[in-house]
């Protein structure tokens, strides 16, 4: 039996926001680009075939590029209340954006010249101790 469109579209939100805790929590999306575009890819194509057996193609298919558009948003809203609200270094002062993604920092490595200019503003806008992303090991500087 299939289950309706609206099931469905439960049952993803859920699997993203479960992804989430389960791999993403322990991974960073920012250095995995490829491999989830191609994951997602992969997945509305295999999605979409499978639909296919209850709707005709075109609906098979929006309705996997759906599904799989309500599991990113949640995955990645998920993602992001984690490294804004409950990341364990959430105490730690730095730009707003370098909690969310480590992509902040092309444009103001850009804009200062290199990454010591920049963590150099940083330390003087934040003092000592400063977060420039979300990794445990690389993202708390501190000025010797």
């Amino acid at each position: 039996m299939l289950l309706t469109s609206g099931t469905l579209a439960v049952v993803f939100a859920v699997a993203g926001y479960i992804s989430h805790r389960l791999y993403w929590v322990r991974h960073e999306f920012d250095e995995q680009v490829s491999r989830i575009v191609f994951g997602t890819n992969f997945t509305w194509i295999v999605l979409a075939y499978a639909l296919s057996r209850y709707y005709p193609w075109l609906n098979a298919a929006i309705l996997a590029a759906g599904l799989v558009l309500i599991y990113g948003v949640t995955l990645f809203g998920e993602i992001l209340i984690y490294r804004l609200y409950r990341h364990p270094l959430k105490q730690f002062r730095g730009p707003f954006w370098a909690r969310a993604s480590t992509w902040w920092k092309v444009k103001h490595i850009a804009k200062a010249g290199t990454h010591y200019g920049l963590v150099n503003q940083l330390h003087e806008q934040y003092g000592e101790i400063v977060r420039t992303g979300m990794f445990d090991t690389t993202l708390i500087f501190i000025r010797p």
